[in-house]
């Protein structure tokens, strides 16, 4: 089987934005590309004095904290609420979401709101800063807790080449360390749940929370269906390498589901704040169904975790296989 080098494919995948999936599929942080313009025309950048992350004010009352200073490209969303604003996701932990929001609401001179936090799943690079809140929302999942709750300490070498795996710009804060770097450990007692197709109704808004297990056990996708919004955290994040799965018949039936929604805004969490291209959920149930059909064969890919991966590349489309995650 052919075996490449994730770090080979990860680097290739920042240079362009998009990896291997379809670069008009997904919305490029490139301001002379058409579909930016389109989907930015209402939305404004706001400087926080961290220097780290890229806070952009997007339809619908959304904002987006953006860390394009490690590959990960990780976005997290504050969407505003008039009960309480949710949180969806803490992000890397490489500088304070906190402080960043408390900025934005003195710049943008937004009322102060208790800020409700529910996480997409609980993979290190979305948990960073779950210890500055005080409630965390999520699905029951023993995995979950233990996430949350042991954190990741610092010195594991293979934790700090990761947090190592930075870009040129914008740099980390002074203090910054890849040695040094952490997960802290959160109190169980503030581990919240949720059941799936609870309603999180933050006054102007109600949200459907929708348990996936395709990419992790606990991961929720947040839909707006008055509004048309959808958050699909890491189970539809096509923008750095593509699908990244632990079961493929979850997978299917994830895809299935978020196919059939009627959806005006997709927000998504790893490099385009949100995707320009609404039927990138149909073209990916297509692509898969080849994978199920055994149409496609898989080659192998290390990963940087140490584990192999298989990995279907349908459409432009990659699909990976990797039935580890609980392993980090």
């Amino acid at each position: 089987m052919n075996i490449k080098s994730f770090r080979s494919l990860l680097t290739l995948a920042i240079v362009v934005m998009a990896g291997s999936v379809c670069a008009t599929d997904v919305l490029i942080h490139d301001p002379e590309q058409k579909e930016f313009k389109e989907v930015m025309s209402n939305a404004k950048r706001i400087h926080t004095s961290d220097g780290w992350f890229e806070v952009i004010k997007m339809p619908n009352n959304i904002y987006a904290f953006w860390e394009p200073g490690h590959v990960e490209l990780v976005n997290s969303f504050l969407i505003l609420g008039e009960s309480f604003d949710l949180l969806y996701d803490t992000g890397m932990g490489i500088a304070s979401i906190k402080n960043a929001i408390a900025e934005v609401r003195k710049i943008e001179g937004l009322p102060e709101r208790k800020i409700v936090v529910v996480n997409s799943h609980a993979h290190l690079d979305h948990i960073g800063d779950n210890h500055e809140f005080d409630e965390l929302y999520g699905f029951n999942s023993e995995w979950r807790i233990r996430k949350i709750t042991e954190g990741i300490p610092a010195g594991n070498k293979k934790w700090i080449d990761y947090y190592a795996s930075l870009n040129e710009t914008p740099k980390p804060p002074e203090n910054y360390s890849p040695s040094t770097m952490s997960v802290p450990p959160v109190r169980k007692d503030k581990i919240k749940f949720i059941n799936d197709r609870d309603i999180i109704d933050l006054g102007n808004r109600k949200f459907t929370a929708i348990l996936s297990k395709s990419h992790t056990e606990d991961s929720v996708v947040l839909y707006d269906a008055d509004n048309k919004l959808l958050f699909t955290g890491d189970v539809f994040s096509p923008a750095i390498l593509g699908f990244i799965e632990n079961n493929g018949d979850d997978l299917y039936k994830d895809l299935v589901l978020l196919d059939s929604l009627d959806v005006a805004y997709h927000y998504n969490t790893h490099g385009a704040y949100q995707l320009s291209d609404l039927n990138a959920r149909s073209k990916a149930l297509k692509a898969f169904e080849k994978v199920r059909k055994n149409e496609v064969k898989p080659y192998e890919v290390e990963f940087f975790v140490g584990e192999p991966n298989l990995v279907y590349e349908v459409d432009g489309i990659q699909f990976w296989h990797w039935p580890y995650q609980s392993h980090y």
